[in-house]
């Protein structure tokens, strides 16, 4: 006997990859440069989000400095120092495959140095008032942000260079306090 019944399949048809992004972030500093590079400091979190309208998303791939692809199994945390390229991209339950995309930044830890440099007539941490002082300062990774100094329990005061001004204080013991900031860690 032939049979006259009828059977409908569904089916949807999925040519298109899944869309995959990154989310950078460590909820203490980020600054983009004029040149549009990012740093981070003094450490940086990336997490990896794909959708796919059809077929849904069954993995998602990520590389960190040329590193082969691994699994993306969660937010991952990037505190060394240097330079980063974090690659990624996703597949789908068909096995479309989405573009490599990538992100390049920096993590900046380090703070900057900022030394004191007396010229002129001292002994023993005792400084003439006719001698200079200066301070110099280097950050090698982010850059500079405010290099600020005080004597005794004064108040802080921007250095901008040149020589810092002590011959309206009094003979005897006096602290300076002096430190540097860089762009990214405010350290």
């Amino acid at each position: 006997f032939p049979s006259h019944d009828r059977f409908m399949l569904e089916i949807y048809a999925d040519g298109v990859a899944p869309e995959t992004g990154a989310t950078l972030y460590n909820g203490f500093s980020k600054y983009v440069s004029k040149l549009g590079k990012t740093y981070f400091g003094p450490f940086v979190n990336f997490s990896i989000q794909a959708t796919d309208k059809t077929s849904g998303v069954e993995s998602i791939f990520y590389s960190v400095n040329e590193s082969p692809f691994e699994i993306y199994k969660g937010e991952q945390k990037l505190s060394k120092q240097g330079n980063y390229v974090l690659k990624y991209f996703s597949s789908d339950r068909v096995g479309n495959v989405g573009k490599v995309q990538s992100q390049e930044f920096i993590v900046d830890n380090t703070s900057p140095e900022t030394k004191l440099t007396i010229n002129g007539f001292t002994d023993n941490n005792v400084v003439s008032f006719t001698s200079k002082m200066y301070l110099t300062m280097g950050d090698s990774i982010s850059g500079l942000k405010q290099t600020l100094y005080k004597f005794d329990n004064g108040k802080f005061v921007a250095y901008n260079g040149g020589t810092i001004p002590f011959t309206n204080l009094t003979e005897g013991k006096h602290t300076l306090t002096f430190y540097t900031t860089n762009i990214v860690t405010g350290k």
